[in-house]
């Protein structure tokens, strides 16, 4: 049964969420989206947590229980939320890690020469990475930058811009996708 504006009653432990505050965090390096995660944890193990694992939420005002537990629970959700976390995993962008994630969550390596690869078997590439990729790119290096201590020894930060970004930066792409988001 919808609530009002045509969303449904339940909650099926859908990734989604988790996968969006997963590559903010990459992409920006803002705790905001640690916090936003420990919040889903917390929210996941207080109302769907049975005996034998977890369930999804048949209506989320009664907090009633669904007897299922889909399987992109296991392998999406709880591992979004897992990378998330793990500070050493090998796809972070900052351990060294170069790969993009399938819509099923599968970690996929990107090879360097894939611009040559696809030029040569004729797919067309734009020329540069997309507004959103430089605007995150940008964000987090324009952060980095104006990050100082006052004499309180607690950090300000500056607000961000664009500007910060160098030249050289600004159109490499974030885990490889720059070319499949829209201009």
């Amino acid at each position: 049964q919808p609530l009002s504006g045509g969303t449904r009653r339940g909650y099926p432990l859908r990734p989604e969420l988790a996968e969006s505050v997963y590559y903010m965090s990459q992409a920006t390096g803002d705790p905001t989206w640690l916090v936003a995660g420990k919040d889903m944890i917390r929210s996941v193990e207080q109302t769907c947590r049975v005996a034998c694992g977890y369930a999804s939420v048949k209506d989320i005002k009664t907090e009633h229980l669904h007897d299922a537990m889909p399987s992109f629970f296991l392998s999406e959700l709880l591992k979004y939320l897992y990378l998330l976390f793990d500070e050493t995993n090998f796809v972070r962008e900052d351990q060294g890690g170069q790969y993009v994630f399938t819509t099923e969550a599968h970690p996929l390596p990107i090879r360097s020469d894939w611009h040559r690869l696809a030029a040569e078997m004729g797919f067309a590439l734009p020329s540069q990475t997309s507004t959103l990729v430089r605007n995150a790119k940008a964000y987090r290096e324009a952060k980095a930058e104006r990050s100082t201590t006052q004499p309180s020894g607690r950090t300000r930060q500056s607000p961000p811009t664009n500007k910060g970004a160098r030249a050289d930066q600004r159109d490499r792409p974030l885990w490889g996708t720059a070319s499949l988001l829209p201009e």
